[in-house]
């Protein structure tokens, strides 16, 4: 089993999950796990700041070693949530579904649902909180106003 399975199904995300934060298939993330594909450079950044670890973790098969650090983030993660969870609260056309990371600037963010088209984003809480945060890019690309029906 390569990382990105080990990590995708400890941080309990689905394979349509991963497809929809990178903006890719749930069939190309698939292959990457599958070794059909090699998983873009691209991506590989996207994975390691989504998940907040070196990208090398996603690409290779986990030593027992890498697993255990990789649990121990995820403790560190959980013990964060903990205090700090808005999951569930909505913020504009926001639905916060999860907690991501929080990156080396102290900054957190969160997996939220459009409300408006239903994309998954993943959202700083700051800007959650403050507002500056009305839209997704696919609304924006799209043309639709804050106040989507």
């Amino acid at each position: 089993m390569i990382g990105l399975t080990y990590i995708r199904n400890l941080y309990n995300e689905s394979l349509d999950d991963i497809g929809k934060i990178l903006g890719v298939s749930k069939q190309s993330v698939h292959q990457w796990e599958m070794g059909l594909r090699p998983i873009p450079d691209e991506r590989l950044k996207q994975l390691g700041e989504i998940f907040n670890l070196k990208e090398q973790y996603f690409n290779k098969e986990l030593t027992n070693n890498d697993k255990i650090y990789i649990l121990e983030q995820e403790i560190i993660r959980l013990k964060f949530i903990k205090m700090h969870d808005i999951s569930g609260k909505s913020f504009n056309n926001f639905k916060v579904l999860k907690y991501v990371k929080k990156d080396t600037k102290g900054r957190t963010f969160w997996k939220c649902l459009c409300n408006c088209c239903g994309n998954m984003v993943i959202i700083r809480s700051d800007n959650l909180k403050n507002g500056n945060s009305t839209k997704c890019i696919k609304c924006g690309k799209i043309g639709r106003t804050w106040k989507c029906k």
